[in-house]
């Protein structure tokens, strides 16, 4: 099995469909690999009868695996929702030096999660997976104090299909989201019972983190 893990796009693909067409599982720790060609490295996969798959522990990944749980227990899926905790949408390789040594990041990496890069591409591969969109080009991104907030920020009321955007600042840092609609009553006594955090119809679930280097493994499991 290969683990693709470079952030490159060029050679990622070349060992992607390297180790495909040598009939080798892939799990694609790269969202941008993913993104770019996910599509044509499914094909690939098929054709040679082996998976190609995406990570399970970086954001996007313990979204998705959150949103298809929450889907089973027979929610509507509305918003799908990352915590950034910053955003400097003019980062430059100059400017983003430092941070990058402290960090043990290659650069290029560290200014493409400081300007909104790395973000935009994770939310667009769940765009494309749960056929979402985000509310306006970019996102919107309100800065909020607490995740329990997201509920009081976005009107889920206007969305006409389910949407991804991200709050900004807000604790629990490095974690994820997901929110979901049910207007079941007798449901909606039961959660509230169970002290689950909502606004009827609308319910809260959230991950305080995600843990790429403990939970990648699960993908390679499974």
């Amino acid at each position: 099995m290969l683990v693709e893990a470079t952030n490159t796009v060029e050679f990622a693909a070349k060992a992607c469909i390297a180790a495909l067409e040598r009939k080798i599982h892939v799990v694609l720790m790269n969202s941008e690999i993913d993104l770019l060609l996910g599509p044509y490295l499914h094909h690939v996969a098929k054709k040679n009868g082996v998976i190609i798959t995406s990570d399970a522990g970086d954001q996007y990944g313990v979204i998705a695996r959150m949103a298809r749980e929450i889907q089973m227990w027979g929610f509507k899926l509305v918003m799908l929702g990352n915590i950034k905790g910053f955003l400097n949408r003019y980062a430059t390789m100059k400017s983003m030096v430092k941070e990058a040594e402290k960090r043990h990041l290659e650069i290029h990496s560290c200014v493409g999660q400081t300007d909104g890069t790395k973000i935009s591409i994770e939310m667009a591969l769940l765009c494309n997976a749960f056929n979402f969109k985000p509310i306006i080009p970019g996102m919107f991104g309100p800065r909020c104090n607490h995740v329990h907030d997201a509920l009081d920020v976005f009107d889920f009321d206007q969305y006409d299909q389910g949407v991804v955007d991200y709050i900004l600042g807000a604790q629990p840092g490095g974690g994820v989201f997901v929110i979901g609609k049910c207007e079941d009553k007798l449901q909606q006594f039961y959660l509230n019972y169970y002290k689950l955090w909502g606004k009827p119809p609308h319910y809260l679930f959230y991950r305080p983190n995600h843990l790429c280097h403990l939970e990648t493994p699960r993908a390679i499991a499974t």
